[in-house]
């Protein structure tokens, strides 16, 4: 979406009460109309990942993620117009931060009782064995291998919003979480110059929905989730970014699956006109 993006033809390419909120919000904070729809898309594709899949007329089915990379200059109210669709998305990140404290006390208390219960056993085991007690040897090893099998497995968290996580940091929260979530990044610029290979293949497999598999020293891990990404950025660092790695973000893909807004400027530009009042921000930001 550029500066020739189309006003005029925008209910053709959004649903009527889609359409009229983009002109009402466009109205509102008088950032470019791209900007606009491009931040209503990110929403929407968090809002939807988990939940809906798209079929292509070919029949192959892909998810309805969206990476977004908007590109434009401090003061074109880049994440002041996101933060209005994001309204009930971080509601609701919010309302899963309660549960999270809630589900990790809960995990603590459980491991802790086990923890307990194991050691008083190990106790008696030992003491059985240096009464060289063959019966309480028996109903202790057994005692302990059913204990074995009640160990507490750790509930998992959910999280939605990712704030400027390192790429690893995100794999790695994104893997604890039980429900897709969305990369937001205001310094996109210094994301995609410090771009590695590992990078770019991590984020081009989170955008076609597959599985990764993450081996490190600590301990390995799953990812199988899904993700959105909001890159914001100038466009100086922007071609800063492409000039520098070229072949790890447009050799690799990711550029490619980028929605790209570059839109012309409306700083020192202020219009005036209808209202659209057919679908409220309200509406669209409600957490169910």
């Amino acid at each position: 979406m550029n500066a020739n993006f189309n006003e005029s033809k925008l209910h053709l390419c959004l649903h009527p009460k889609l359409s009229n909120l983009a002109r009402s919000v466009q109205n509102q904070i008088q950032s470019p109309m791209p900007i606009v729809v491009s931040s209503m898309l990110t929403a929407l594709s968090t809002a939807m990942q988990s939940f809906v899949k798209v079929r292509l007329p070919i029949g192959m089915t892909i998810p309805s993620n969206l990476y977004v990379c908007t590109i434009a200059d401090s003061g074109e109210r880049k994440t002041s117009t996101l933060n209005l669709f994001m309204k009930g998305i971080r509601q609701f990140d919010n309302e899963l931060s309660v549960m999270n404290q809630q589900i990790i006390f809960s995990n603590k208390s459980k491991q802790t009782v086990w923890d307990l219960r194991y050691s008083e056993l190990m106790k008696k085991l030992k003491k059985a064995i240096n009464q060289n007690d063959a019966g309480n040897i028996d109903v202790y090893s057994t005692k302990l291998r059913e204990l074995e099998s009640e160990k507490p497995t750790e509930e998992q968290i959910s999280r939605i919003v990712f704030d400027d996580a390192t790429i690893e940091a995100l794999t790695f929260q994104l893997g604890q979480s039980k429900v897709g979530g969305l990369y937001v990044t205001t310094e996109a610029g210094s994301v995609l110059k410090n771009m590695t290979t590992k990078h770019t293949s991590l984020l081009n497999t989170l955008w076609d929905g597959e599985k990764i598999h993450v081996d490190r020293q600590s301990g390995s891990y799953d990812v199988d989730n899904i993700l959105s990404c909001s890159f914001s950025v100038q466009p100086d660092l922007f071609t800063e970014a492409i000039v520098k790695k070229e072949n790890m973000i447009r050799g690799s893909g990711l550029l490619a699956r980028m929605l790209v807004c570059y839109p012309q400027s409306t700083q020192g530009f202020r219009s005036i006109s209808e209202s659209f009042t057919n679908f409220d921000l309200e509406d669209f930001n409600i957490v169910n």
